[in-house]
């Protein structure tokens, strides 16, 4: 009887081995499935991130720009305006309204532009609040530019007047406000994209 005993427990011991194994063998296919499954999601997920995030960065770099230009408008170009004086003013107010454009156009549209194809277009790990925010900051910008600051730009042709050159000076630090509020809101926003990043270096 031993010997058949002895035949079942090698079986019987055979047949766990074997089953075990069979376990084995299935849990790493399952981990290898997984985990091509996390590197393709990666690899789609770095796809389409990768033009959001030359959007944010074109984005960021209109923003700063802008933002560093106008606090150097609101602290020393506005005030310095009844320093011109009146005679050479009008000239100067003409030539300087020309040059402005050549100098604030450009990056004001492209600051327009990327924050409206952030909200369709924005990278994954910026919120979509933030999007939206950012958007509003610009459309502040571009309402004060066109109903405050452009029409008193258009009244000084005509000459130097103190009470306009305030009104400028005063109304313009809703735009410069509204323009730091967006410096800071980019630089959050590029942040959150690209600290996991450095944090899988480290």
């Amino acid at each position: 009887m031993r010997p058949n005993g002895s035949r079942s427990s090698l079986a019987e011991a055979a047949g766990e081995v074997h089953s075990l194994e069979v376990h084995s063998l299935e849990v790493h296919a399952l981990e290898l499935h997984e985990m091509r499954n996390r590197l393709a999601t990666d690899r789609e997920r770095a796809a389409m991130s990768t033009p959001a995030i030359a959007l944010l960065l074109a984005n960021t770099g209109a923003t700063l720009y802008m933002t560093g230009l106008i606090w150097f408008v609101q602290i020393v170009h506005y005030p310095l305006f009844a320093a011109v004086g009146r005679a050479e003013f009008p000239a100067y107010s003409r030539a300087h309204q020309t040059l402005t454009t050549l100098v604030v156009g450009p990056p004001m549209l492209v600051e327009a532009l990327t924050a409206g194809l952030l909200i369709v277009m924005r990278p994954p790990a910026v919120p979509a609040w933030a999007a939206w925010t950012g958007l509003v900051l610009v459309g502040v910008i571009w309402i004060s530019t066109a109903t405050m600051q452009v029409p008193s730009h258009a009244r000084l042709v005509g000459g130097f007047d103190e009470s306009t050159g305030a009104f400028l000076v005063h109304s313009n630090w809703i735009r410069t406000a509204a323009w730091s509020a967006r410096g800071a809101l980019v630089l959050w926003m590029l942040w959150l994209c690209l600290a996991p990043a450095a944090e899988a270096r480290a």
